[in-house]
């Protein structure tokens, strides 16, 4: 190699280690701060809910399912009346079917009579 051809080989290496020298300062602050933030808030998401009427929206008008202009419910307003709905009277029959079983402990002879 020529003596020209060295010197700039070494200014480019010389260069190089300045850039890694500053890159690696100005990554060792960011890495301390990522490290105390929680990293399962990056990688995990929350799981959409699908639509609850997904089955049966063939046979609903296209009015009911869609969402309006101010409408700030996930999928629609119909569709939050109707999981509310439902909701609603699941949590109401197991009561009643918890109460209906609770008075037949309390009564034995009509249990095994029901059975």
């Amino acid at each position: 190699m020529a003596a020209g051809d060295e010197e700039t080989v070494s200014k480019q290496i010389a260069k190089i280690q300045s850039d890694l020298d500053l890159h690696r300062k100005s990554a060792s602050p960011k890495s301390k701060t990522s490290a105390k933030a929680p990293l399962y808030k990056e990688t995990t998401k929350k799981a959409k809910k699908q639509s609850c009427l997904r089955k049966i929206s063939h046979f609903l008008p296209q009015a009911v399912l869609s969402k309006s202009a101010i409408c700030q419910h996930e999928y629609g307003c119909f569709e939050n009346v109707v999981r509310k709905a439902l909701k609603h009277f699941l949590v109401g029959f197991f009561i009643q079917v918890m109460l209906k079983n609770l008075m037949l402990l309390a009564k034995p002879a009509k249990l095994l009579k029901n059975l």
